[in-house]
């Protein structure tokens, strides 16, 4: 690395890191939300318009939390290969020999397959989100259909 790509690359680490930061954060206040508003539905003094109501604010709720988090992956993604082209830098494709690059965390191979299988964390960040909509797609139907059919 040169003489000012360890701050870049300490400042990209550091966006990274908050990025990662954020998505448990988000993930918590979703989950939150949704360990409270589903019991609501389970109430037998609400009438069905407002339990329609609360399904359908529920099911846009999940639907932001899932593209959200489709989002936050896509700009993990982004920063990890930022992070992987400075690592590389020096790194010389003709004469590998000469020219090693002296980090090799996210340009790694085992990085790269450890972020790439399917049992990865942000494939679980995706799917509860994911089953989460599908849960209040459900109940919404189901009231849409007892309110108006």
């Amino acid at each position: 690395m040169r003489i000012d790509e360890p701050n870049m690359y300490g400042a990209i680490a550091t966006i990274r890191n908050g990025e990662a930061t954020l998505r448990w954060t988000r993930m918590q206040v979703f989950l939150f939300f949704n360990s409270f508003a589903i019991p609501i539905l389970s109430r037998q003094e609400l009438d069905i318009g407002t339990k329609f109501s609360i399904s359908a604010v529920g099911f846009a709720m999940t639907l932001i939390w899932f593209l959200v988090t489709v989002r936050a992956q896509q700009l993990m993604k982004f920063w990890d290969n930022s992070l992987r082209r400075l690592e590389l830098i020096d790194f010389n494709q003709t004469d590998p020999q000469k020219s090693q690059p002296r980090l090799l965390i996210f340009s790694s191979r085992q990085y790269q397959i450890l972020s790439n299988e399917w049992v990865s964390f942000h494939f679980v960040l995706q799917g509860i989100p994911a089953v989460a909509t599908l849960v209040w797609a459900f109940f919404l139907g189901n009231y849409f259909y007892l309110l108006y059919l």
